[in-house]
């Protein structure tokens, strides 16, 4: 059986894969859920000359919005376990003129700084990544501030997500592989209200608040679609690599009729539900 140190080193290595797809498709995710990125800075109570620690920080959502809520004088740190992801963190705080982004590599589970040195903690779809999820949260609450606040994000359930479920699921339809241990580190990891009540608490926290919060998953076809998903998710990507030329295209034929369901004449429209969390 893998170890946590082991499971951490795979998503490191899948992660770096995709960092290329994910700097492409960035503006575009952006644009689809920039509403999501300001509910975090608002609800980490972000302002001017605060420090934020962003965790899982991956191409730099929300820490290059968080940079912008704290200019003057505040100072975001983007972690994320993945070199490429950091080095897209770089480039789109250059682009962006931000001078108050410090991209670092690092482990969310065992974060090198002092205790009570944040303002702010923020994830966007990280925590369900975690092999060892009591670890994280306990380091993100070490790291605050007595005041200080964690703002984060996950997945809802996946059946309120078809537009990413559905993927995993034909999948497995053509290729026959068994479904994944839902308690092993996935995307929908955290989706149990209950469970992530229970981490906050015991971790440390006092007073937390979690809500679902929607938004529409909007592409120009089928075709785009499948370009995005194609591209973007390393196992899906690694898969189609790896199957024969004809499981591949049933692959991206079931996925694309999928998608046709949704398409209301001129865009395929998914929803995308998430559960946005904060703790103090």
């Amino acid at each position: 059986m893998p170890t946590n140190e082991d499971v951490k080193e795979q998503q490191r290595v899948d992660w770096d894969s995709v960092a290329d797809a994910w700097d492409k498709w960035d503006e575009f995710l952006s644009d689809s859920s920039q509403h999501i990125n300001e509910w975090i800075c608002q609800s980490a109570r972000l302002a001017p000359g605060k420090n934020v620690l962003d965790l899982a920080s991956g191409t730099g959502q929300p820490a290059i919005n968080a940079a912008k809520h704290i200019k003057p004088g505040g100072m975001v740190t983007a972690l994320d376990l993945a070199p490429d992801m950091i080095a897209v963190v770089a480039r789109k705080a250059k682009r962006h003129g931000l001078d108050n982004v410090e991209p670092v590599v690092g482990d969310m589970e065992k974060l090198q700084y002092d205790a009570a040195s944040y303002d702010a903690v923020t994830c966007r779809f990280g925590f369900m990544f975690c092999p060892d999820l009591p670890q994280a949260f306990s380091e993100a609450r070490r790291v605050l501030k007595p005041s200080g606040r964690l703002a984060f994000v996950v997945w809802d359930a996946p059946k309120e997500n078809r537009w990413m479920a559905q993927v995993g699921q034909i999948l497995a339809q053509v290729t026959g592989a068994p479904p994944p241990d839902p308690k092993s580190p996935n995307p929908f990891r955290l989706a149990d209200r209950q469970e992530l009540a229970q981490l906050l608490q015991g971790a440390g926290f006092q007073r937390w608040e979690i809500e679902e919060r929607a938004f529409p998953f909007e592409f120009d076809s089928p075709d785009h679609y499948w370009a995005m998903v194609s591209s973007m998710v390393a196992s899906l990507r690694d898969a189609l690599v790896s199957m024969p030329e004809a499981d591949r295209a049933r692959v991206e034929s079931l996925v694309k009729e999928e998608a046709r369901k949704v398409d209301i004449g001129n865009r395929v429209v998914y929803n995308a539900s998430t559960l946005c969390v904060w703790a103090e």
